[in-house]
Order: structure tokens, then C-alpha cells, then sequence
């Protein structure tokens, strides 16, 4: 049996959001370079970066740590004259989420914010307004009797956010360094390596805690340590997440910026004392790369 669609329960402004493409990389270029926030020169650092790594300019302001995943969607409601709501920072609503199954999210690269069952009214946050292909899709996906509105957000950031809400993974703000699989230090042939009595890594279980406050030397020093052998560390960024996050998983080690922390400063006694701390190691990055 079907049923004849109801076209009018469901229709939507021409200026509707694309929830598949990305900004016009031309648009928010323009947009942020008129705010002040960057200068061309860092907007460039970020054009070739994208270029060189095939992705996106906003995720490559967002790897390159000029821009966040707040700031990012601000520019993009200020660009298209909509309302940004942040998706990371807490759970969308039970009802919300179950009514956007995970394969739709991915499929058009949106992601729940809220739902009215009074009003059947389902708020979803999306990228572009500009592709109405897309989105007489999602008017075909969802029942008719339902009313679609957006709010807006990167892509990166609905990228995230399904990772995180759908697919509980944890979320790290400081993205992992890459090396390319073309790069080696090492001599991969062993016989070489016999004669110059290279010893393999000696991978460890040993759970370090990061508490470094730059995204950058995060990224750098986790990349050392898991050269190093050491495949858990988890980063934070705040004096004030040391307990919260000691709470949730212990470490068996806490290392610590000794510029940005200094040993037995304020920042200890701010940790409640029944949280456990374990071994405290503090280091200066200069001497810590040298060495």
C-alpha cells in the first residue's frame, strides 16, 4: 500500500543546509581574514597544508590548530546567518539521537541536536545550505509528518561528534601526528641494523598522563613516546582536568611541563587529596627533544 507524501509537512526554505559539503574554502577565507583572528600568511601555511595533504581548508585550520571546532562554527553561522550549536561538548538528547540512525549521520553528515514530539519538530546540525539535492533526500529519509531544522557546524566537527556520541571514541583534542610511510630514520634492512646494533622499541604497557597546555608539542611529544614504546598516553590540557580524569582511569605516570607547571606550584594544591596521584615527572622541552 502507499502512501501519498505529504509535500507541505515537510517543506523547507530554498535556504536550507547542505549537510554533505564543506564550506566554499573562498568564503571562510574571506570571512576570517575580515575578523582579524588570522593573517594571511597563516591563512596561506594553512592553504598549502591542505593542498599537500589532500583535505580540506578547514580541516586544515583545525590540524594546524589556528582555529577550533567553536570558533570554526561561529565563522560558518556568521556566513550563512545561522545558529551554531556546539556537538561535542555534551550528549545529544535519547530521543533526538534515536530518531537519526548512524548510517544516515554518515551518509549526509549530520548529527542530532534536538527533538519537540509536541510540535514533531527534529533539529539537526549540518554543514552547507546550499545543496538542495541533499536535501530533498533527507526529506525522502524521514517521514513526511516530520519538520526538519537545522542548526550549523563544520563538517570536521559532525565528523567528530558521530565518533564520539555514536561511536564512543574518546575524544582527543590534539590530533596524532602522521609520518609518511615513505619516511624512515632506521635502516630497515636488518643485516644493517645488525651491524650497527640497533635494539627494537620495547613496547610497555605503562599509562602516561600528558599535562601539556599546547596542542602542537602535545602532538610532538606523543609521536616521540610512541616511538618510544609507549602506546597509552592520553593528553589534557588544564591543571583542572587532572583529577577528573585520574578519577575516571589511573596512570602510572604523570608527566608534566615544568615551565607551564611548576613543581609543587599552586596547581598541586588544587587537586583534591583524595584523588591519587601517581609518579610525577616534570620535563623542559628544549633539553627533552636535544636528549
Amino acid at each position: 500500500m502507499s502512501v501519498k507524501r505529504k509535500q507541505t509537512s515537510t517543506k523547507m526554505k530554498q535556504d536550507e543546509f547542505n549537510p554533505t559539503q564543506a564550506v566554499d574554502s573562498s568564503r571562510l577565507k574571506s570571512h576570517i581574514l575580515s575578523s582579524g583572528r588570522l593573517t594571511e600568511e597563516e591563512i596561506l601555511r594553512a592553504e598549502d597544508y591542505a593542498l599537500t595533504r589532500k583535505i580540506s581548508m578547514e580541516e586544515s585550520l583545525l590540524f594546524l590548530n589556528l582555529l577550533d571546532y567553536t570558533y570554526l562554527g561561529q565563522n560558518l553561522a556568521d556566513i550563512y546567518e545561522k545558529f551554531y550549536h556546539p556537538l561535542l561538548a555534551e550528549a545529544p538528547p535519547d530521543p533526538a539521537k534515536a530518531m537519526v540512525p548512524l548510517k544516515f549521520a554518515e551518509r549526509w553528515k549530520i548529527f542530532p541536536v534536538t527533538y519537540n514530539p509536541e510540535k514533531n519538530v527534529l533539529t539537526l546540525a549540518a554543514a552547507n545550505p546550499e545543496d538542495q539535492d541533499t536535501l530533498r533526500q533527507l526529506q525522502s529519509a524521514f517521514p513526511p509528518s516530520l519538520t526538519l531544522a537545522f542548526t550549523i557546524a563544520s563538517v570536521s566537527e559532525i565528523d567528530k561528534a558521530i565518533d564520539v556520541h555514536y561511536k564512543n571514541r574518546p575524544y582527543a583534542q590534539a590530533p596524532e601526528l602522521e609520518v609518511p610511510s615513505d619516511f624512515a630514520i632506521l635502516i630497515a634492512d636488518q643485516e644493517a641494523r645488525d651491524k650497527l646494533n640497533l635494539e627494537e622499541v620495547t613496547r610497555t604497557r605503562k599509562k602516561i598522563l600528558l599535562l601539556e597546555p599546547d596542542l602542537a608539542r602535545a602532538s610532538a611529544l606523543k609521536t616521540i613516546l610512541r616511538g618510544e614504546g609507549y602506546l597509552d598516553v592520553s593528553w589534557i590540557l588544564s591543571s583542572e582536568e587532572v583529577a577528573k580524569t585520574l578519577k575516571e582511569e589511573s596512570s602510572d605516570l604523570l608527566l608534566v611541563n615544568s615551565r607551564a607547571f611548576q613543581p609543587q606550584g599552586s596547581w598541586l594544591r588544587n587537586i583534591p587529596k583524595e584523588v591519587k596521584l601517581p609518579q610525577i615527572s616534570y620535563y623542559n622541552l628544549t633539553p627533552f627533544l636535544l636528549g
